[in-house]
């Protein structure tokens, strides 16, 4: 008989084959995870699914939780291996938010191998109060692994996502925003999402096709946000706004970076500018030559 797995957001966990496919029901809290823990799903072949339930409130999961105290080099640990792993149904997911400026806790989020990791959340907070490099949530995303965020709002005021080898990052929404914590921009690190070696790919998409989360033109991003590694043959993809204004908009607002480096010139050397690959069936997509 197949053992029931309850998560635990006070434990150290692991999650193994021998659970088969399981869902838990329950409020968004129950789903946290404190301080200085940890939880690996390393089960090839199954799914493992915590779902938020309509009826239960609150409906919000902060890794990590606030309740385990705080301190520098205490965070939790994620790391979905092999299988998939459903975090879903909830109202708020905090990725690294502690709303302590003084002690930021924050997360590390690692998928890897075959592991499949999916947010879906109304809103969801890629964030932390310090400006400090080691103090930001990180998220790992190599081997074949996949990273899926599905959300209505997805804010990314700090943090970083890197992605190599052959991972795929896919961020669907009806909006995002890549900005600096409300009221405390001395104390907030840039978010940058970095393709490294490999061909791994990130994707925008919108909820629905007449739905772009993206807007170069319009709307304001950080300098260097979209990073390369000067090895790296992956592919931003932005849903919908294939067209030369748009990638016009993106270079003189210097939202790509290589090695870190936004330079305009520096960059558009490095880029493939070849009309035929940068528009895509509508998508601008943007990689290096």
């Amino acid at each position: 008989m197949t053992d029931i797995f309850n998560w635990k957001p006070d434990d150290d966990q692991i999650y193994i084959s021998d659970y088969g496919s399981q869902t838990q029901l329950g409020s968004g809290v129950d789903f946290n995870k404190y301080n200085e823990r940890f939880f690996i799903m390393d089960a090839r072949d199954c799914t493992l699914t915590l779902k938020a339930t309509e009826n239960t409130s609150p409906n919000f999961t902060s890794w990590p939780d606030k309740r385990s105290g705080s301190g520098y080099g205490s965070h939790p640990e994620i790391i979905v291996r092999q299988g998939a792993f459903q975090l879903i149904g909830l109202s708020q997911f905090n990725c690294g938010s502690s709303g302590d400026p003084i002690y930021p806790d924050f997360v590390n989020i690692s998928v890897s191998d075959s592991g499949h990791f999916t947010v879906g959340s109304q809103f969801v907070y890629f964030s932390s109060l310090k400006k400090d490099s080691v103090d930001q949530p990180k998220i790992n995303v190599t081997e074949n692994g996949k990273f899926d965020v599905n959300a209505d709002y997805i804010f990314a005021s700090s943090g970083w996502i890197d992605a190599a080898d052959n991972a795929v990052v896919n961020f669907t929404a009806a909006q995002f925003f890549a900005e600096f914590a409300s009221g405390l921009p001395t104390l907030t690190l840039l978010p940058r999402f970095t393709l490294g070696a490999g061909s791994p790919v990130f994707n925008f998409i919108g909820t629905s096709p007449d739905v772009t989360i993206v807007d170069f033109m319009y709307e304001t991003y950080q300098e260097g946000l979209f990073n390369f590694k000067s090895d790296s043959k992956g592919k931003f993809v932005f849903k919908g706004i294939g067209n030369a204004f748009q990638q016009t908009a993106m270079l003189n607002y210097k939202l790509i970076a290589v090695d870190g480096i936004t330079d305009t010139a520096y960059v558009k050397r490095k880029l493939n500018m070849n009309m035929t690959d940068s528009f895509v069936n509508g998508d601008l997509v943007v990689q290096l030559k």
